[in-house]
């Protein structure tokens, strides 16, 4: 009894950790892109924070793996 509980938990967390992974790296990327927008060229400058939050979400896609290799 208890193994297979631990087993469906297991297979439960290998499906939904890489829909997780993939959900909250679209959605960064899409939050920064959208506040880069809002700030225009101004947002490409170092005093912004969003500068840096920009280039740092981009990343996020490549860490474990591609997000196409997620699905």
């Amino acid at each position: 009894m208890v193994r297979q509980k631990q087993k469906l938990a297991s297979n439960l967390s290998d499906t939904l950790t890489p829909l997780t992974k993939f959900y909250n790296t679209e959605m960064g990327n899409r939050v920064c892109y959208q506040a880069m927008q809002v700030h225009g060229g101004v947002g490409f400058m170092r005093e912004f924070n969003i500068e840096r939050h920009y280039r740092d979400v981009r990343v996020t896609n490549i860490y474990e793996g591609t997000s196409q290799l997620q699905w």
